[in-house]
C-alpha cells in the first residue's frame, strides 16, 4: 500500500541552525552539567516507550537531552518546562536498586523564561457591537 500524500516534514531533522541535529548530552560520568534556554521539546521513542527531548540553546551552541533515565523524566514532569525556560540539569550520580541494578540520580532547576502570549479567544461578530 502507498500513499503519495504521506506529510514528510514530520520525518525531518530539527536543525541546530546549521542543518545538523544538535549534539546530544551523554551522561557518562558525575558531574556533567548542561545548562541553557529551552529552544525545542518534542517526545522520542527509541521501542522503549516515549521519552521527552530537549533542545538547549548553550553558550557552546545546540545541544538536546533527550531524557530516557525514569528519574530524570519524573525531574522534568514536576518543573513541566516549556520552551523560552532556563534550565540546568547535573548528573549526580548513581543510587543502586534492589537485585543490583542502578538509576542515574539528577538534579533539575528550572527559572521560568518569556512565553508568549496566548492566542486570543475567538469571537462571534454579534459579541463585539
Amino acid at each position: 500500500m502507498t500513499d503519495d500524500n504521506i506529510d514528510w516534514s514530520a520525518f525531518k531533522a530539527p536543525t541546530s541552525g546549521d542543518g545538523e541535529w544538535p549534539e546530544r548530552v551523554r551522561w557518562t560520568e558525575p558531574g556533567i552539567t548542561i545548562t541553557g534556554t529551552i529552544s525545542r521539546i518534542r517526545v522520542v521513542d527509541f521501542g522503549d516507550g516515549p521519552n521527552p527531548a530537549l533542545t538547549l540553546d548553550t553558550k557552546d551552541g545546540d545541544r538536546e537531552i533527550i531524557a530516557s533515565q525514569k528519574g530524570l523524566q519524573r525531574l522534568l514532569a514536576e518543573h513541566a518546562p516549556h520552551v523560552g525556560d532556563k534550565i540546568r540539569v547535573k548528573y549526580t550520580g548513581d543510587q543502586l536498586l534492589s537485585g543490583g541494578r542502578t538509576l542515574k540520580v539528577f538534579d533539575v532547576q528550572v527559572k521560568a523564561g518569556e512565553r508568549p502570549a496566548p492566542a486570543p479567544e475567538p469571537v462571534e461578530d454579534d459579541d463585539i457591537f
